[in-house]
């Protein structure tokens, strides 16, 4: 599940010889009150950037959310699970 961050306005500006820069604008009130409760142990949150398909009002190019991760969210299952050591896989 993604949960988008709202307070964060992100476009990006390219340059004649084909560079580009991002440019980032935070409203640091409206972020804490969205990204607290993300906050790991060690004090960090990790935000994810992702290009828009199109760009927004404000001509914003891209967007940053949280990737929160469902309690009921299975693991991938594993190949060689369940094998026996003289079984080979194929």
């Amino acid at each position: 599940m993604k949960k988008y961050i709202n307070s964060i306005t992100i476009r990006e500006k390219t340059f004649d010889n084909g560079g580009s820069a991002l440019n980032v604008s935070i409203n640091i009130e409206k972020f804490n009150k969205e990204a607290t409760e993300f906050i790991t142990e060690k004090g960090y949150i990790t935000l994810n950037i992702a290009r828009r398909k199109e760009k927004g009002k404000y001509d914003e190019t891209h967007f940053a959310y949280i990737y929160i991760k469902d309690e009921e969210e299975k693991p991938k299952p594993k190949l060689m699970e369940n094998k026996e050591d003289d079984e080979l896989p194929f």
